[in-house]
């Protein structure tokens, strides 16, 4: 029943390979990175590094808030339970400042945030299972239900359409991340039919030549150089070289 459940399952079949690794004494290339790294994340970290950022996003969004300490400035902050959706910021640290005695989120408020949650841009470039974005899925949802007068099912759709990105190494823990998502839409929203996650393996070869991705730059010839320049970028790198599998012109391994 544990939201991270699967996270932890993969985690445990992982367990044999990362020994074998780790007693092998070799050095830790791309095809070893995966099982010797996949270590999930507890519930409690997860929600403090999301409410100290979407959470501090939104009280920054609030202005100063009066209230007289700390617990008292999270609950003014805190959005009630709408739809079945609710967040308490348990996590969000306040500072209060000397002169005016209010209090703001203590990891700053910043002018280049963006200005409604719908342009918020969430990215977990290491997402394992997906704890993250599974976290941060219904806090931003129940952020745009707020300002956009959304149900719950239209924000959990609005807000994997729009806010939500994770890359994985491994192609299993991906698909595995990729499913816990909509699990979790699922759960919150109920069954509906899901836009296209914007979550991505990284850590696949590209089954392409060199010549393909140069047509996908069109007759622009300075788009064509730089593909040229990422295909070879790619099979060069010294982590990302063993990933991939880059091919000659017509085609050949």
């Amino acid at each position: 029943t544990a939201d991270d459940s699967l996270g932890w399952t993969y985690q445990f079949w992982q367990a044999k390979r990362k020994d074998e690794v780790n007693a092998s004494g070799n050095k830790i290339g791309a095809d070893e990175l995966s099982p010797v790294t996949q270590l999930f994340t507890e519930d409690y970290m997860v929600e403090f590094l999301l409410h100290n950022t979407l959470g501090a996003w939104w009280a920054g969004k609030l202005g100063p808030i009066e209230a007289g300490n700390e617990v008292e400035a999270r609950e003014k902050a805190a959005l009630p339970t709408r739809d079945g959706i609710g967040i308490k910021w348990t996590y969000l640290r306040f500072v209060q400042d000397e002169k005016t005695k209010t209090w703001s989120p203590a990891a700053g408020t910043f002018e280049e945030w963006p200005r409604r949650a719908a342009e918020i841009k969430f990215l977990d470039p290491c997402m394992g299972s997906g704890h993250f974005p599974v976290f941060a899925l219904p806090i931003i949802a129940r952020l745009r239900m707020e300002e956009e007068g959304l149900n719950a099912a239209q924000a959990i759709h609005a807000t994997l359409q729009d806010n939500i990105h994770g890359l994985e190494l491994d192609p299993r823990c991906c698909q595995i991340g990729a499913f816990n998502l909509a699990l979790t839409a699922w759960k919150i929203g109920g069954y509906q039919a899901l836009p296209p996650l914007h979550v991505a393996c990284c850590g696949l070869a590209p089954n392409s030549t060199e010549k393909e991705w140069r047509v996908l730059a069109g007759d622009n010839d300075k788009l064509q150089h730089g593909m040229v320049r990422l295909y070879r970028l790619f099979a060069d790198a010294p982590v990302l070289g063993s990933l991939v599998n880059p091919r000659s012109e017509d085609g050949d391994l």
